[in-house]
C-alpha cells in the first residue's frame, strides 16, 4: 500500500517546481521512506522464487529529479516512483523487473529487455529462433498472458540479417526490443494487498525473463 506516494506525487504533478518541491521537502521525504520500504519488501517476498542475493531497495530506485539537458520538457521533477529489481538493481546487464507508479500518467509493471548492442540483441534473436517452441510457450502460458498479453517493443521494418521474410515467426524475430507491460489502475496502489498483486505479476513474467537472461549470462559472461 502506497497511500502517501500516491497522494504526494499528485501533488507534485499539479506543483512541478524547484519552489514548491522544496516547501514540501518533508512531504516528499515521506513519500519516499514509503516507497523505499515497500520496495525493499517486494524484494523480500521475491526470494520465493528469484534470487536477488542482498539486493537493497536503495539501489533499484530512480531519482526524482529529471535530466532536462536534452529535453524540450524542463519541468524539474519526475510525477512517478518507480524500481528496477535485478541483481545490481539499476546497474544490472541482465533483463530486469519494473513497476512504476504514477498517478497522473500510466502505473505499470514491465519487464525484460529495453536496448543494447546489435550483437547482444542477435544473440537474443537466435535464442528465440532456436527454441521457438519453448518461447511461444511461454508467451502463451495462461499466468503470462493474465498480465502481459503479449511481447512488446520496437520491431525492425524488414527481417534482420540471416533470416527469411517467410520464417514463420518472423514478427517475434524482428524484434529489437523484448518487453512485456501490465497496465494497472492507480488505486490498486492503494490496496492494502498491493504487494500480492506485484508479486503475482512478478512471478507470472519470471519465465519470460529467465529465457532473455540466459543468452544474456553467456554474452556477458555472468555466472
Amino acid at each position: 500500500m502506497l497511500k502517501k506516494s500516491h497522494a504526494y506525487l499528485l501533488k507534485l504533478s499539479k506543483n512541478n517546481n524547484r519552489e514548491w518541491f522544496h516547501d514540501h521537502k518533508q512531504e516528499y521525504t515521506e513519500a519516499k521512506e514509503e516507497f523505499v520500504h515497500f520496495t525493499q519488501q517486494l524484494i523480500d517476498g521475491m526470494s520465493d522464487f528469484e534470487n536477488l542475493g542482498d539486493l537493497k531497495a536503495k539501489d533499484c530506485i530512480y531519482r526524482i529529479q529529471r535530466d532536462v539537458r536534452f529535453s524540450p520538457n524542463k519541468t524539474p521533477y519526475n510525477t512517478h516512483f518507480s524500481a528496477m529489481i535485478a541483481l545490481q538493481g539499476r546497474k544490472t546487464r541482465l533483463a530486469p523487473y519494473y513497476f512504476r507508479l504514477k498517478p497522473d500518467g500510466e502505473s505499470l509493471v514491465a519487464g525484460g529487455v529495453w536496448e543494447g548492442k546489435a550483437a547482444m540483441i542477435n544473440t537474443i534473436r537466435e535464442e528465440i529462433d532456436y527454441n521457438m517452441g519453448a518461447f511461444k510457450a511461454i508467451l502463451e502460458a495462461p499466468a503470462f498472458v493474465q498480465f502481459f498479453k503479449s511481447m512488446e517493443g520496437n520491431q525492425l521494418k524488414r527481417p534482420p540479417k540471416g533470416y527469411p521474410p517467410d520464417h514463420p515467426q518472423i514478427d517475434l524475430l524482428r524484434h529489437k526490443q523484448f518487453l512485456v507491460f501490465h497496465h494497472y489502475p492507480h488505486r490498486q496502489a492503494l490496496k492494502r494487498n498491493f504487494s500480492d498483486y506485484l508479486l503475482e505479476a512478478f512471478r507470472s513474467m519470471k519465465p519470460f525473463l529467465d529465457f532473455l537472461n540466459a543468452p544474456l549470462r553467456d554474452y556477458h559472461g555472468l555466472d
